[in-house]
């Protein structure tokens, strides 16, 4: 999610540990701790409103094409409208397939 691999968490924890007094590591690594599923959650909400939206979005599409008559269909700039609403949510779909494997990444890292 935010580019970081397993190394680089390491690193961080680390230097969190070396930084932080011994007495204090508990409440760190427990607000760490509390912070990190605040953020998968914002994810995983981010990603079903984006579900949600391209659900919409398609059947938006579908409904567009059903309803307008034959000679509208084939009206250019009907045509062009439609293909501009499909362009748009294959990029959608593109950024919430990559947000997906990010969270479930992040989510065996943490692991």
């Amino acid at each position: 999610m935010f580019g970081l691999g397993f190394t680089e968490i390491l690193v961080i924890l680390i230097i969190i540990i070396v930084a932080v007094k011994p007495e204090e590591l508990p409440g760190v690594m427990k607000k760490f701790g509390k912070s990190y599923g605040e953020v998968k959650k914002t994810c995983s909400e981010v990603n079903k409103i984006k579900d949600d939206f391209v659900k919409l979005a398609d059947a938006d599409i579908e409904t567009l094409i059903m309803e307008q008559p034959k000679t509208a269909r084939n009206n250019a700039a009907t045509d062009k409208s439609i293909d501009k609403i499909k362009y748009h949510t294959k990029d959608i779909k593109v950024e919430q397939t990559e947000d997906k494997a990010e969270v479930k990444t992040e989510t065996k890292v943490a692991s």
